[in-house]
């Protein structure tokens, strides 16, 4: 994986190049591996009895450059859609 932008203090996508295979999308925005899952969300889970939401599993069959989304308002899970703004 190589990320142009690794940026999340401004909720835009990241537009990486991803290899074929399995990914997990940060679905609930707690990890600080944005916008991959971390785990952060069972940690958040745990200490503030939230529902936070469980990571997408998502599959491309090929190497693929791709806009993923950061704000979680997508409604194309995990690509960006423009829903940000």
């Amino acid at each position: 994986m190589s990320e142009d932008d690794s940026s999340t203090s401004v909720p835009t996508p990241i537009v990486v190049k991803l290899a074929a295979g399995t990914y997990f999308w940060c679905a609930c925005g707690e990890s600080q591996h944005q916008p991959f899952c971390d785990g952060s969300h069972r940690t958040a889970n745990a200490n503030a009895n939230l529902d936070a939401s469980e990571p997408l599993k998502w599959k491309l069959d090929e190497d693929k450059r791709v806009a993923l989304c950061t704000c979680k308002r997508t409604a194309t899970p995990p690509l960006c859609d423009g829903s940000h703004g």
